[in-house]
């Protein structure tokens, strides 16, 4: 699923990207044959202000799929990335404290990260909230990823439900190394979220 992730990425991003690349130049070079045509010079402003969103667009798309800094930064980064773009996107600010120094494989930063990424989609979609915090940290051996938020609080009937894909998807993703996740809600005073994995 990862592996298919990050293909999608590169291909989106070379694939598209070059061929966006070379639209915009076309454009471009319209609007300089044509200073004169007051229409062209318009519509073709129009036209590479809709490119530059659609670039824009498709450099976040690669992103959510495969962050970069993911790989180039590590867990740390790409959690405190993520949790710079969901306050962005939805004016929840998300308070993100990372201990130094932690080194996982790239199957276990990439499990925790998907984590952290259906738990705020989670609290955007549910919660009703209007603070997030994170904490990422090393013990004993083990990697902690805590998430909560100060929202109406999930209920165990919530936790429980057959349709819940995104909460059972958060615990298969700690099962290929003996991980737990554990979902806690209460009423009007917010949900926690901890997934622990082995650090080896």
């Amino acid at each position: 699923m990862e592996e298919e992730r990050a293909n999608i990425a590169r291909e989106i991003h070379d694939e598209l990207g070059q061929i966006m690349a070379a639209v915009r130049m076309n454009v471009a070079w319209i609007q300089r044959e044509c200073p004169d045509r007051k229409g062209i010079v318009e519509k073709s402003s129009e036209i590479l202000e809709l490119i530059d969103g659609t670039i824009r667009s498709m450099r976040r798309i690669c992103t959510e799929l495969r962050p970069d800094v993911l790989d180039h930064l590590g867990l740390g980064a790409a959690i405190q990335w993520q949790a710079e773009e969901f306050t962005r996107r939805s004016g929840i600010p998300c308070e993100v404290t990372a201990e130094d120094g932690i080194q996982v494989d790239s199957d276990r930063s990439i499990a925790l990260f998907r984590i952290f990424q259906e738990a705020l989609t989670n609290v955007m979609r549910h919660a009703g909230a209007t603070k997030v915090e994170a904490s990422l940290r090393h013990e004993g051996g083990k990697v902690i990823l805590e998430i909560s938020d100060n929202g109406k609080g999930i209920t165990k009937e919530d936790i429980s439900k057959p349709g819940s894909f995104g909460l059972l998807g958060m615990r298969e993703r700690v099962y290929p190394w003996n991980g737990m996740v554990t979902i806690k809600g209460n009423p009007d005073r917010g949900t926690a979220i901890e997934a622990i994995l082995t650090d080896e």
